[in-house]
């Protein structure tokens, strides 16, 4: 009997997949949004930090010229103090106080030049180590996709050859199929429970207590004698400590099928 993908999965092989490739693929998404934000806060310091700096050059250079025409407007108070002529030493002071702030604003602008020549290079090295974590992110989830993908598939067709098996009455390749499965992800799916069935199925009746063979007689002699609701409660007793024997079940479900054809029948007539 040949039995579909979506058996007992409700999804075929190729659609657990590609659900594995898109979640591998919303995690590399996810940690490159995280890493890229992390370096925008990053870039974003360093701009921060930057105008603070660039604004203490510009403050240090108020100050100095401040200073600077200070010093001027006092030397010249002193020289007309002394009520002499002075214009030959005005017209210095003006020259010194002109080259002073010159040398100032010199100073500033090469401390400038030198703080945006840092952020440029500070951006293109955080650039690059964004670009480089990215890339390794990347390639770390594509392995991992790789390995996850691989992982499902080898699930996905044992259980479904285990499955087959089982349907085709070869327990020993469904025991194999199910175990391999298990030995991977002993939570998948319900190859535990698969796993049991297959054992029970091929269990002998030898390696069951001597009383829950007597069960199984007494079932089966209530049978013949169309006690079938009788056979049905001792074959239940076998399941309370053996849920997968499977010639109780199979028993269980005869007196059943009985029952209800004995049932159609007396609707019947």
């Amino acid at each position: 009997m040949q039995l579909g993908l979506s058996y007992r999965f409700g999804k075929s092989v190729n659609e657990q997949k590609q659900e594995r490739e898109e979640k591998a693929k919303e995690d590399i998404a996810t940690a490159v949004r995280e890493t890229t934000k992390f370096y925008e806060s990053e870039l974003s310091n360093q701009s921060r930090q930057h105008e603070t700096e660039i604004n203490a050059i510009n403050a240090r250079l108020d100050e100095t010229i401040e200073e600077i025409n200070q010093k001027y407007d006092q030397d010249i108070a002193v020289l007309k103090a002394k009520g002499e002529e002075y214009e030959a030493d005005k017209i210095k002071l003006e020259e010194e106080k002109k080259a002073a702030i010159d040398l100032a604003e010199q100073k500033a602008k090469e401390a400038i030049d030198l703080a945006e020549q840092e952020k440029e290079e500070g951006i293109a090295r955080a650039e690059r180590e964004r670009d480089v974590a990215i890339r390794n992110i990347e390639n770390r989830f594509g392995q991992e996709k790789d390995e996850l993908v691989a992982a499902e598939t080898f699930k996905s067709e044992n259980y479904s050859r285990g499955v087959q098996a089982l349907a085709d009455g070869n327990y020993q390749q469904a025991l194999e199929s199910f175990e391999a499965v298990a030995e991977t992800d002993s939570e998948y799916l319900e190859v535990q429970e698969y796993i049991e069935l297959t054992k029970a199925a091929t269990k002998s009746w030898s390696e069951y207590p001597p009383e829950v063979r007597e069960i199984y007689t007494r079932g089966v002699d209530l049978f013949a004698q169309k006690k079938y609701e009788e056979a049905i409660t001792e074959w239940k007793k076998i399941l309370e400590d053996y849920p997968y024997n499977k010639a109780a079940k199979d028993g269980i479900k005869q007196a059943e099928d009985r029952l209800k054809k004995l049932k159609e029948l007396g609707a019947r007539e």
